[in-house]
């Protein structure tokens, strides 16, 4: 557990980065009236995000009631699937 936790956490430092990195150089591309088109690495940053947030709810939802396992198993497999963009054609 203790190295899961590890990983998680390296996880979530690295989609940090990632994003800040693709918004600073977007903003800075802003002032020339351009932008850089950084699609698969936003998409890939998510797709991590999600990932760390639903393995730290996921340590939280499994102490708790059944139905509260399942209400988290249905938001997660939102979750997982929006951001794979499953979702995006159905709304």
């Amino acid at each position: 557990m203790k190295d899961t936790g590890k990983v998680m956490s390296f996880v979530a430092f690295l989609v940090l980065i990632v994003s800040g990195i693709l918004w600073i150089v977007n903003f800075i591309l802003s002032f020339f009236e351009t932008a850089l088109k950084v699609g698969v690495l936003n998409n890939i940053a998510s797709i991590l995000l999600i990932i760390v947030v639903v393995w730290v709810a996921w340590q939280y939802a499994k102490e708790q009631s059944k139905v509260m396992k399942i209400i988290f198993l249905v938001l997660a497999t939102i979750a997982v699937l929006a951001a794979l963009g499953v979702l995006a054609r159905s709304f």
